[in-house]
């Protein structure tokens, strides 16, 4: 890994914590539970861990992200949907994204599908597609990992 990269280590409490800020709940187990249910739910399928910095001098990635969406959307295009606060659905490919600002400079996103898909390359393909289609003067890199 560079030195910008997230080891699986890291990348797990990152998570947890932001898991825990979007929430905002420390104490209240069951939620708690459901969300850690859900995310090892997940264990199975098929996980790209796509990780983006931003420039230094840009704004921040994850909040131009969230504002190209709800432009496209507005004039009623683009392919990817809003499913739930953070998560993202594809309207031709099968599997959906979480999104997660794990600092101000760092994204993470996730591509998650079933493992028995055999086009799971097509969600990944689209996505980086609208990275460098609609941000390209913003990210200084991406780095994939691969969770099979």
């Amino acid at each position: 890994m560079t030195s910008i990269g997230v080891s699986l280590h890291a990348w797990n409490s990152i998570k947890t914590e932001v898991i825990d800020l979007k929430f905002g709940f420390v104490n209240e187990a069951v939620k708690c539970r459901e969300i850690r249910a859900e995310i090892t739910q997940f264990k199975t399928k098929k996980m790209r861990i796509v990780q983006v910095v931003s420039k230094p001098d840009h704004e921040n990635l994850f909040s131009l992200i969230r504002k190209k969406e709800i432009e496209l959307r507005k004039k009623k295009r683009g392919t990817l949907h809003p499913i739930r606060p953070n998560r993202w659905k594809h309207v031709s490919y099968k599997g959906f994204i979480d999104f997660y600002k794990a600092s101000k400079d760092i994204s993470i996103f996730e591509l998650k599908q079933k493992s028995g898909e055999s086009n799971d390359w097509q969600l990944l393909h689209s996505f980086l597609g609208f990275l460098d289609r609609h941000f390209h003067k913003e990210i200084e890199s991406i780095t994939i990992l691969y969770r099979d």
